[in-house]
């Protein structure tokens, strides 16, 4: 997979050693940058509206899912100058207040309503969380309260999809140069086996967090009319006192896949894809591995959780935070330094082994998933697991009297996302060895 990156702004959430005192989910919206006459543009503006968000993540699912592209397309692109025109864009399209409109769903004549945010302070609350509440005055209504922070975890991920290209394109210029060879060289043609069909192509994704500052939220609250009404004027100028609506995070480039092996071929499926249904799996191909990069950089993408049970390990975690088998997690614990500050010290490793699907459970009945340990020293319960994703790929190497040797390993459990404990394949590579030389085959 081919993969670029461009790092900007928090770098404590980039380059922290050690886990976060605390999680909140993230919230997250696409937009897909618009080369309005290129190629296959149209497929994507259909596409983009078929793109999933991950359970971890809340879904700002805007109205808004294209943004006309600020700069053009070119053979040596300026990526730096590209992340300030996308910015400057997002700017001057009030994006940011859009999504602030749309957290506390504010309506044309400024009503509004606070359900959104009352959900999702639920979905974020841990069991931990339940119980000091509980025991408070307020009760179960400060988790509701708790849901405004959450706007301040506001990101927006910018798709720039370039070089798309059908697998007919790709097959018909590769018989084109044949075809320019073999006349050149006086040979014989041969057309290229067409074994796919659908798209590829590259994405430089730019992703933003909103600039929801305490001045921000100072500026929102100046805006109310009455309890039950906001000036809209107010409203669209919430941002302008600070110097960017939003802060770019991360840039990430991949490659991108939305192909399916042709009828009669190996892994051919029963039913054909439309072509709608292979740019749907393209735009998502490559927001999946971009998230998939992001999480393994990114302090504020990493699920952290309590340590609840140490035989076997378990934690309140699963499926509603992206949870799948033998997913990598660290377990730290906080300890005081020298200097008298407290630091994290990485204490172990665990994978997932079951996966609960929490879901729909209820407020304060959160279940547990179960892991086992692969690394590390003796695990207490209160220390902190923080997801560190990993390829599930291993390569090791040596030296001895069969001469070198490379081996490599995969873990299967986490390639298919099924509950299979340390099933492993391995590949061994041995060179420089006599031991097999002047070996005469046996006839069979």
């Amino acid at each position: 997979m081919f993969s670029f990156n461009i790092t900007g702004q928090d770098t404590d959430q980039v380059k922290k050693k050690g886990p976060a005192d605390d999680y909140s989910r993230s919230s997250i919206s696409y937009l897909l940058l618009n080369f309005e006459g290129e190629k296959y543009s149209t497929e994507l503006k259909r596409g983009i509206y078929g793109s999933v968000v991950p359970s971890k993540f809340d879904n700002n699912d805007m109205k808004q899912k294209v943004l006309k592209a600020p700069y053009y397309h070119s053979s040596n692109p300026n990526t730096r100058r590209n992340i300030e025109s996308v910015q400057r864009a997002l700017a001057t399209d009030l994006y940011a207040n859009k999504i602030v409109k749309y957290w506390w769903r504010v309506r044309d004549d400024g009503s509004y309503s606070t359900d959104l945010i009352q959900k999702r302070g639920f979905y974020n609350a841990t069991d931990i969380d339940v119980n000091e509440a509980d025991a408070e005055k307020r009760g179960r209504a400060t988790l509701a309260d708790a849901g405004e922070k959450l706007i301040a975890n506001s990101y927006v991920m910018v798709l720039d999809y370039n070089n798309i290209k059908t697998m007919t394109d790709i097959y018909d210029a590769q018989d084109e140069a044949a075809r320019k060879t073999a006349k050149k060289l006086n040979t014989e043609y041969k057309a290229v086996e067409r074994k796919k069909n659908g798209y590829t192509g590259k994405l430089m994704a730019y992703l933003f967090q909103v600039n929801y500052s305490d001045t921000v939220q100072g500026y929102f609250m100046d805006a109310f009319t009455d309890e039950n009404t906001l000036d809209m004027n107010k409203i669209d100028k919430i941002f302008s006192e600070v110097y960017s609506p939003f802060k770019f995070v991360k840039s990430q480039s991949v490659s991108v896949d939305g192909t399916q092996a042709n009828p009669g071929e190996f892994l051919a499926p029963v039913v054909q894809k439309s072509k709608q249904q292979l740019m749907i799996k393209l735009v998502n191909n490559g927001i999946g591995k971009v998230i998939n990069q992001l999480e393994k950089s990114l302090e504020a993408f990493r699920v952290k959780t309590p340590l609840v049970s140490t035989n076997p390990p378990t934690a309140k975690i699963g499926k509603k935070e992206g949870l799948t088998y033998e997913r990598r997690y660290y377990v730290w614990q906080y300890v005081e330094g020298n200097s008298g500050k407290t630091v994290a010290k990485r204490k172990g490793v665990v994978r997932a082994r079951k996966v609960a699907d929490n879901r729909n459970d209820e407020l304060g009945a959160t279940q547990s998933s179960v892991f086992y340990q692969v690394g590390g020293q003796k695990l207490d319960i209160g220390m902190t697991l923080q997801e560190r994703k990993d390829m599930g790929i291993g390569f090791g190497a040596g030296y001895g009297g069969a001469g070198g040797v490379v081996r490599a390993d995969i873990n299967v459990g986490q390639w298919l996302n099924v509950p299979v404990r340390q099933f492993k394949l391995y590949a061994d590579i041995i060179f420089g060895s006599t031991a097999y030389t002047g070996v005469i085959p046996v006839a069979g």
